[in-house]
């Protein structure tokens, strides 16, 4: 079978909605339009007419410069809502980067057609991130003070709030020298909307040294010689007691063992998962008060010596401004709160909106929510959250067992057979329903997700979470998600939930273990998914 072939008939399935009543079969072409990214672009005819769906679109594509001539992927005739807009759309694939093609467009009906020609439409790829840095560094360290100057990187800033105060021009850097930043001392990076806002080839940056770590975890549980020890009906736990009140997604002993989460004190007592003797376990009281945990065996059964790192904080970052680069940072233990339904997407490690952000180099270690989210901020007249870039990053969470013959198939921080019925009320069982993706792709226009290594993580890697039409704020469209690897993902590796999803590609990923590779629900199409290699998922490769 031809795998291009097939890919694009399946987007055809996907994107063709029943036309409404014959009123005019003549067909008249609106407009055109491309949107780039670095190596596709998308490309739309709008149209009026043609109720009985016989116009046939085709395009064509060539280098400037080059000699061949290409045909575009046949086009899909997309409808939307009751009064559609609507438009036939396609995509030239991996064209080269920083490039100029000239495309056209020829509409033909046998009925008759308007507009029916392009022309000569020259559209230009995105050339590679400018990471320059126009403006003046601005030094932040571990134990700086907000009355130094920042200027050098002998008089460093203390707290993001005071280094921010001093980035005053697009294309000023924050610089962190090497250490650990816990954001309990340094709080977090907030930059509302329209008060730094960037340009393409002078972004604000925060860029961290070599060893650069900022944490979420409560500074007052980090010393395991703080945890009292507590019989617990034959078995050993240990307790801190915290304020104010916590309740973490994550803990993680030392650099990497997470500890599995149980909702109950007789769970964390009984331990029916098995999992204690080889992970460990916590529990948190039902006031928020109090952590209790349980060492695995490898530990012997000491905490003194070793570090906890309990979630304290939701997020490290919430960018508005448009044109930011995050780049060579860690982000750590992450993930406070209970309420999956409501915070889990909202608040993620990174939140990102407006325009041309980038966000590469970075690792996500062991937190309770999602790494980053591509999230809605509006003006009211266009769509403002735009062109992000998400590249060169690894993601890490580190679960228990696989996902194909883990405990019960569970990973850390999911009880799956019992979080889809747990009431939101019901305190009793908040630990279970703390599924999240690793990235939520919340709105917009020409994302690029590319290069980035995903290790484990509870509900998939990429998600793209809009329903709204194509013609709506709140569209995902004309987004590349490719060349990323993603290993032991509890839950669907790739899943483009979105009504939208108009030009979304998705090729050259690997894809090993977890639930299943691919997760069609909803989508419009049409979907490009060509060149994945997708192996050992329990519900098998596309689930559509």
């Amino acid at each position: 079978m031809n795998l291009k072939r097939w890919v694009v008939a399946a987007g055809t399935a996907l994107g063709l909605l029943a036309a409404p009543a014959q009123a005019a079969i003549t067909t008249v072409v609106d407009s055109f339009a491309t949107f780039p990214t670095y190596n596709n672009i998308g490309v739309k005819a709008y149209y009026t007419g043609d109720d009985d769906s016989d116009a046939v679109v085709i395009a064509t594509i060539k280098l400037n410069g080059a000699a061949t001539v290409d045909t575009l992927p046949p086009f899909v005739r997309m409808h939307w809502g009751g009064t559609p807009r609507k438009y036939w759309a396609s995509s030239a694939l991996w064209c080269g980067s920083d490039s100029t093609y000239t495309i056209t467009v020829t509409v033909t009906d046998p009925d008759g057609t308007t507009n029916g020609s392009s022309g000569a439409l020259s559209v230009t790829t995105w050339a590679a991130p400018n990471i320059s840095v126009p403006g003046k560094q601005i030094w932040m360290g571990p134990f700086g003070s907000d009355a130094n100057s920042g200027l050098t990187s002998a008089a460093p800033k203390a707290t993001f709030a005071g280094a921010l105060a001093a980035m005053t021009t697009a294309g000023d850097q924050l610089r962190l020298l090497s250490g650990t930043y816990y954001a309990m001392r340094t709080d977090s990076l907030l930059v509302p909307a329209g008060t730094k806002n960037g340009t393409a080839t002078a972004r604000y940056s925060v860029v961290g040294d070599a060893g650069v770590i900022i944490s979420g975890a409560d500074t007052t549980g980090l010393v395991g010689a703080s945890w009292g020890s507590n019989d617990i009906g034959g078995v050993t736990a240990f307790c801190k007691a915290f304020s104010p009140a916590i309740w973490p997604r994550a803990v993680v002993l030392d650099d990497s063992l997470r500890l599995y989460p149980y909702n109950t004190f007789y769970k964390l007592k009984t331990d029916p998962q098995g999992v204690v003797s080889q992970f460990g376990a916590f529990w948190v009281t039902s006031d928020r008060n109090s952590v209790f945990i349980r060492l695995p065996a490898s530990l012997g059964g000491v905490v003194s010596g070793h570090t906890v790192y309990v979630a304290r904080r939701a997020s490290a970052m919430r960018i508005q401004g448009h044109a930011w680069r995050v780049d060579s940072l860690t982000f750590r233990d992450f993930g406070n709160g209970y309420n999956q339904t409501s915070t889990s997407i909202t608040e993620p490690v990174i939140s990102v909106t407006g325009k041309n952000q980038l966000v590469q180099n970075c690792t996500f270690k062991n937190n309770g929510r999602p790494a980053i989210g591509v999230r809605t901020l509006s003006d009211g007249t266009q769509l403002t959250t735009q062109w992000a870039t998400i590249q060169k990053n690894r993601f890490i969470t580190n679960t228990i067992g696989e996902s194909w013959n883990g405990p019960t198939n569970n990973f850390v921080g999911v009880l799956r057979s019992v979080s889809a019925a747990c009431p939101a009320a019901d305190t009793s069982c908040y630990f279970l329903n703390i599924t999240y993706p690793v990235l939520i792709i919340e709105i917009g226009r020409g994302h690029v997700i590319r290069r980035n290594d995903f290790r484990g993580g509870a509900d998939g890697a990429a998600r793209w979470a809009s329903e709204a039409a194509d013609t709506a704020q709140g569209a995902i469209t004309d987004c590349d998600f490719y060349q990323n690897n993603i290993i032991n993902i509890a839950s669907d590796c790739i899943e483009p939930d979105s009504w939208s999803g108009v030009n979304c590609r998705v090729y050259w990923n690997t894809a090993l273990g977890g639930e299943s590779g691919l997760n069609l629900s909803m989508l419009r199409g049409p979907m490009y998914f060509v060149f994945n290699t997708l192996v050992n998922h329990i519900r098998g490769v596309l689930p559509v």
